[in-house]
């Protein structure tokens, strides 16, 4: 007999991510299922990053993709050289 799944809601906390948006002229490479490099950095990704989308990192070990709508949508986003 299987285990009902039963997903809750939770409310994220307010946190600062730190992350980078991948440029136009930016080279991702896949190196493995679901893994890419983008200069020195791996991360991971369940669709193609494209140039706009967002790498984010949590620590060393968990770094991730984040498509641009998403990223806009969960976060708030300074337009380029606004400081």
């Amino acid at each position: 007999m299987s285990m009902k799944i039963n997903f809750m809601p939770y409310e994220s906390k307010p946190i600062t991510r730190m992350a980078m948006e991948i440029p136009v002229d930016g080279l991702v490479t896949e190196i493995g299922p679901k893994t890419y490099m983008f200069q020195d950095i791996t991360f991971v990704a369940h669709v193609q990053p494209v140039a706009g989308d967002y790498i984010v990192r949590l620590s060393e070990t968990d770094t991730y993709h984040v498509e641009r709508a998403v990223f806009h949508d969960r976060n708030v986003v300074e337009p380029q050289g606004a400081q």
